[in-house]
């Protein structure tokens, strides 16, 4: 926890905390971090992820490897994952939304960075994701008018 705290700038974790390393099949250098915390009795996490070089940014392979060990249900089975990032960080804001997650709110002041020793705090962005295996199949509308 202590490399995905350095990794994600967090200030800390819940106590309730898991973290794994992410690494590309063949190569042994771990390429990502992603850390669940906060869970609750619903099944939802709070879901951080963060790479491990500066400059080399999330690919949806990285992102969809940490999603599979939220929803496996021989891993963390969970039903929903909220995942959060700095509004200003729109490279993030693209990925979370090309994996399918919905903006829910922006809270003012939600992320605390240290720069040069001296708390900064930024907008966080918000978004959900639920388990693929709870979104319902779209409606099919009936030939017939069903009404009596």
């Amino acid at each position: 926890l202590g490399l995905a705290a350095s990794a994600t700038e967090t200030s800390g974790w819940k106590v309730d905390a898991v973290a794994f390393s992410i690494s590309v099949e063949g190569d042994e250098e771990i390429k990502a971090i992603a850390v669940f915390e906060d869970f609750t009795a619903s099944r939802e996490a709070t879901f951080s992820f963060a790479m491990m070089r500066p400059g080399i940014g999330m690919t949806k392979g990285l992102i969809d490897a940490a999603l599979k060990l939220a929803f496996h249900q021989r891993a963390l089975n969970l039903d929903r994952v909220w995942i959060q990032t700095a509004a200003d960080n729109i490279p993030a804001l693209v990925a979370v939304t090309k994996l399918g997650a919905q903006f829910e709110y922006r809270k003012r002041g939600a992320i605390r960075r240290k720069v040069a020793g001296v708390d900064i705090l930024k907008d966080g962005i918000f978004f959900s994701m639920v388990n693929p295996k709870f979104i319902a199949p779209a409606a099919r509308a009936s030939d017939e008018d069903e009404r009596t």
